[in-house]
């Protein structure tokens, strides 16, 4: 990271603030800057070193950590309403996570809390004008691409699953990145930041919604050969 934000003679091409989360809540929080050195600075003097979650091991410590980064990342999502333009959350490290082992029961109480949240979570950020991007340091393994078996849009609670809310399925369904895992995070950190100095906006008209949280799918083809155009994969209407 310090190497990343010390190029280009220390200037962000887009203000940049850090915030690091631990099983305390956000416990730094530095100010949007453009000033790449004094970032990697004060990052620097940061403490570093393993941190639990909980004394419990396996499920527990798991389910604790997916609920914790959960309301974390709601509560950002609903932080950016306070800040002006398009947003990028750039999440770095493995994520929260997913539950889906066979061992891990869903009942319908729980489904309908987590289609609550994705409903909110991606109507809130396509309103902010908020994407979520995921980088990772490692080797890919037989985890890395198991979010990808939950990308699609979940349009009732009966069909909702914990691993719908994970942090690389909200990435690709808000219209941001998965990056890595691999061993150059100052790229994919660069890849990140080429992605917020280029956006249009598109706005259309919403129809009458026949049902609360009804699912709408989106999505943007470009008439010409090799250019993609990401955006928010669905929304939820209401009536």
């Amino acid at each position: 990271m310090e190497k990343f934000l010390r190029e280009n003679g220390g200037h962000l091409s887009v203000p940049l603030s850090v915030l690091v989360f631990t099983n305390k809540g956000i416990t730094v929080q530095l100010p949007a800057s453009t000033d790449g050195n004094d970032l990697a600075t004060k990052i620097d003097g940061l403490p570093t070193g393993f941190r639990t979650i909980t004394d419990y091991a396996g499920t527990y410590g798991d389910r604790e950590r997916y609920d914790s980064s959960v309301n974390m990342f709601m509560n950002l999502v609903q932080a950016a309403k306070s800040i002006p333009g398009m947003k990028m959350l750039i999440w770095l490290g493995p994520g929260w996570p997913m539950l889906d082992d066979v061992n891990t029961q869903v009942d319908y109480k729980s489904q309908q809390h987590v289609f609550a949240s994705l409903v909110a979570a991606l109507n809130q950020m396509r309103e902010e004008h908020m994407m979520l991007y995921t980088a990772e340091l490692g080797s890919p393994d037989a985890n890395t691409y198991r979010y990808q078996a939950y990308l699609k849009g979940v349009k009732a609670a009966k069909k909702a699953s914990y691993s719908n809310l994970s942090g690389k399925v909200l990435a690709v369904q808000s219209g941001g990145r998965v990056l890595g895992p691999d061993n150059d995070l100052e790229s994919q950190l660069a890849a990140c930041l080429a992605d917020a100095n280029t956006f249009y906006t598109v706005s259309f008209d919403v129809p009458h919604a026949a049902s609360a949280d009804e699912y709408h799918e989106l999505k943007i083809q470009v008439g010409k050969p090799g250019l993609t155009a990401r955006t928010s994969a669905a929304y939820y209407a209401e009536p």
